[in-house]
């Protein structure tokens, strides 16, 4: 609620004549406050009921009294405005609005929808941290948190939890949120770039995945949180986990990226392969997602095209052909980030020296 409309509503209520309230009212409605911070009808109900009930309550009261509970009433609104102010910093901004209006106790509850889920964290934390004070850890952390947290915001995210230095968020929830796939590959994106501007060896892992999960209120009858549940989480926790084993930095399932309109137009990218993910049967295929083209340097830009032409070759079985490719796209690789080897090339290296002594089955 604004702070200034909050004050007008208790200064006209000690009036006589109700026509000042009616007046404040008409000038609060049709003034820029914003949605997010006014209710019209909550503030209307609750003036004029506080009108009411003071003009009742002030006869036969001195006009110290009448002051002395008017300054009470006035202190009491303050201190719901800053336990509403510090409740969104819990809860949802949106979500606590939902129930405001509503004017309904929050319930356990959830509901199946389809969400896009972003799932990070500081790869290397514990090394960054190991010797720095608590204080220092601490404002080393809510850098990250605010950065990535006003990512996700600026992207029509929902920031569900922080997890030490993991941050989970979902898209298109609890509100539906158009383009939410490509929302949440532009806050991954952002996120890399922010991490790499905010720590010289620090990287972010993270995953993006879209699934059909539950959202809503979870726990007990006393102690409740909004959340997610179901094995889209877990998938996109199992992509986020394996950036170590591949030296990636964020893993997209193929879901999120049919859904964009030329994914591989607008943002660089190559093909990991078809991953069985830890706790599931089937096969996710998976791309690793190294920014917008926009921004890539040459050097990436091409290391991808090479990629991709010798997975092809890879997939097509001409493995000797295929790992020609791949040492010269790791070589793009290494030369563009510094560093002594790309363990994904590598990898794929490896997997066709084998296949060229021991052809896999045909299936």
């Amino acid at each position: 609620l604004d702070d200034m409309t909050s004050l007008k509503c208790f200064e006209v209520v000690c009036m006589g004549d109700i026509a000042p309230a009616q007046d404040v009212i008409e000038r609060v409605r049709t003034s820029r406050i914003n949605a997010k911070h006014l209710h019209y009808g909550y503030l209307k109900s609750c003036c004029l009921a506080n009108l009411s009930m003071m003009k009742h309550r002030l006869r036969g009261k001195s006009k110290i009294e009448e002051a002395a509970e008017l300054m009470e009433l006035r202190h009491s609104f303050s201190k719901m405005h800053s336990a509403m102010r510090s409740w969104t910093k819990y809860v949802p901004p949106l979500l606590c609005m939902q129930l405001f209006c509503a004017g309904v106790e929050a319930t356990i509850a959830v509901q199946k929808c389809c969400v896009t889920i972003f799932f990070c964290d500081l790869d290397g934390f514990q090394n960054m941290c190991m010797d720095l004070s608590p204080s220092e850890t601490l404002d080393l952390l809510a850098k990250f948190h605010h950065g990535v947290s006003e990512i996700i915001e600026d992207n029509d995210g929902t920031l569900l939890e922080f997890i030490e230095d993991e941050v989970l968020a979902v898209f298109n929830a609890p509100s539906p949120t158009p383009l939410h796939q490509e929302k949440a590959v532009r806050a991954a994106v952002d996120a890399q770039m922010h991490v790499a501007q905010l720590f010289d060896d620090g990287r972010l892992r993270s995953g993006v995945h879209t699934a059909q999960v539950l959202v809503g209120n979870i726990g007990s009858p006393t102690r409740i949180k909004y959340g997610v549940l179901g094995d889209g989480v877990n998938s996109t926790a199992r992509l986020k986990s394996l950036n170590s084993r591949y030296g990636t930095r964020c893993l997209v399932s193929d879901i999120v990226l049919e859904s964009l309109t030329d994914p591989h137009e607008e943002y660089i990218t190559r093909a990991v392969g078809n991953l069985v993910l830890k706790g599931r049967t089937t096969p996710t295929r998976t791309w690793e997602l190294l920014g917008s083209r926009k921004c890539g340097s040459p050097g990436l830009i091409l290391g991808a095209a090479k990629h991709a032409e010798a997975y092809d070759l890879y997939s097509r079985r001409c493995f000797a052909e295929a790992r020609s490719l791949f040492c010269e796209a790791r070589e793009c690789f290494v030369n563009e980030i510094g560093a002594k080897n790309d363990r994904l090339s590598e990898h794929f290296v490896h997997l066709c020296e084998q296949y060229m002594s021991s052809p896999p089955p045909d299936d």
